[in-house]
């Protein structure tokens, strides 16, 4: 994907902790474990489809619990492709008293769209979720807009845009570039779909290999089990020229980017990378396992999500905030 990461002693300031720090981030992670959780429980979790134009209608779920302690809702907009159950974690820590809404973007398996001329570019994606934010009727009130990986990357297309608004956005490790190899990627919108399907196997075994990653390597094997290959093969293939760089400075918005952890997927170098190209970007680094990255993501969230627009940062997480030199070139 991006650069190699650099050898741990000589970490950028941006991806460096104390000591005293990361056993508060592990404070606030152990904090996210809950006993006797049913994941996306009936009783507080409502699915519901939005119209999204004449292509069809993508899928939402709400999370309400009895007495939520957040006054304004979280709109969470999750990676590409992949599914509910890859964020147990998040829910498991969150359904007690925050209201969430999760929203899947119309790559996703559950999406009901049309197959013919409906494209899946992040321009298309933002502004379905600018659709949902008015199907909420939110448009005109306080929420906090979060997306990791390419959930984030369809805010900031939005934001560059002008399709989507909202008045508070945390972000977790925007991707900048499409992940998988432009080789495949370019191969496979030359195949029939029926004949990608029987390569998944083959596909499923490269992306894989070498994944020292656990966490990770599920993520991506969930992701390709349950991929529809025409939709992944046209998402693909539709956004293979994304380079967010190219549009970052021009987003005048205040944003908060959010990493703690690394994989192959993700380069943490990039994420500090990204909030200095952003005008008004700030950085927050938190690090934690791969494997308790969803968990992490759940408890800034909590934190961000108990804030108000007049305090955007809560106290609690202004401690994590990294100071940016933004006279660094960036060449991308």
């Amino acid at each position: 994907m991006a650069r190699k990461q650099r050898d741990s002693s000589k970490r950028i300031p941006e991806l460096t902790i104390s000591p005293q720090l990361k056993q508060e981030v592990d404070a606030l992670v152990q904090a996210t474990y809950k006993t006797n959780v049913r994941h996306w429980s009936p009783t507080i979790t409502r699915e519901f489809y939005v119209p999204i134009g004449e292509v069809g209608e993508i899928r939402v779920l709400h999370v309400k619990p009895k007495q939520p302690k957040n006054t304004a809702p979280v709109l969470f907009i999750p990676g590409f492709g992949v599914i509910q159950e890859e964020f147990n974690d998040l829910y498991e820590a969150l359904q007690e008293d925050i209201e969430f809404y999760y929203i899947e973007t119309r790559e996703k398996t559950s999406s009901k769209i049309k197959r013919r001329k409906t494209k899946l570019t992040l321009s298309e994606k933002a502004k379905d979720i600018q659709t949902v934010i008015d199907f909420l009727n939110l448009s005109q009130k306080d929420f906090l807009l979060v997306g990791t990986c390419w959930g984030s990357s369809v805010v900031l297309t939005g934001l560059y845009e002008k399709t989507l608004t909202a008045p508070r956005i945390l972000l977790f490790d925007p991707a900048f570039e499409l992940a998988f190899s432009k080789f495949i990627v370019n191969i496979s919108i030359l195949l029939p779909t029926f004949m990608v399907s029987l390569l998944k196997r083959i596909f499923k075994f490269f992306a894989l290999m070498g994944m020292k990653e656990k966490r990770q390597k599920e993520r991506t094997s969930a992701f390709i089990d349950n991929a529809v290959v025409w939709k992944w093969k046209r998402a693909a293939y539709q956004n293979r020229k994304l380079n967010l760089f190219k549009i970052l400075p021009a987003i005048e918005k205040e944003l908060f980017i959010v990493n703690g952890s690394n994989d192959r997927f993700h380069n943490q170098e990039i994420y500090p990378m990204e909030a200095k190209a952003l005008p008004h970007g700030r950085f927050f680094y938190l690090e934690v396992d791969e494997s308790k990255r969803e968990r992490m993501m759940a408890a800034v969230i909590r934190e961000f999500a108990l804030g108000t627009q007049v305090q955007p940062v809560p106290l609690v997480m202004q401690k994590f905030e990294k100071n940016l030199k933004r006279e660094e070139n960036l060449a991308f």
